[in-house]
């Protein structure tokens, strides 16, 4: 099951976006499921035994992972012999940023009613002798 759909992709960067970076009249769906088939392969080699993903119910910030990858993925084929725009530039190292801090175990993305925080797991440090947690 992917982490993110075409109708995430549509809220993201709406419809017409989506027409222009899959280079037609209307959305390509093979070009758009081909993007989110990659971004979430990236996602799962991250993760893989790492972090559980509950695929019926996807936290927030795995689909905004999904999403971003998804988008980028899409942008550097329309724009293949262009630089991507900061913003792509910006999706793509934050996920990826994400995606290293979660196969680190460092965060856990976990729910918690209609939206998600990124639990910090942290480590206890022994100072003089004193436990703090940082």
């Amino acid at each position: 099951m992917p982490y993110s759909t075409y109708e995430d992709l549509v809220a993201t960067i709406g419809e017409d976006e989506l027409t222009r970076l899959t280079g037609g009249t209307e959305p390509d769906l093979d070009k758009i499921n081909n993007a989110i088939k990659n971004a979430d392969c990236l996602i799962d080699a991250y993760t893989f035994g790492k972090c559980s993903i509950d695929e019926e119910n996807i936290p927030d910030l795995i689909r905004k992972i999904s999403v971003d990858l998804a988008l980028v993925t899409l942008s550097e084929n329309y724009y293949h012999f262009s630089e991507l725009s900061n913003t792509m530039i910006r999706k793509r190292r934050d996920s990826i940023s994400l995606l290293q801090e979660l196969s680190k175990g460092k965060i856990t993305p976990v729910e918690e009613g209609c939206g998600i925080t990124i639990k910090v797991i942290t480590n206890k440090l022994t100072l003089k002798g004193y436990e703090n947690e940082y």
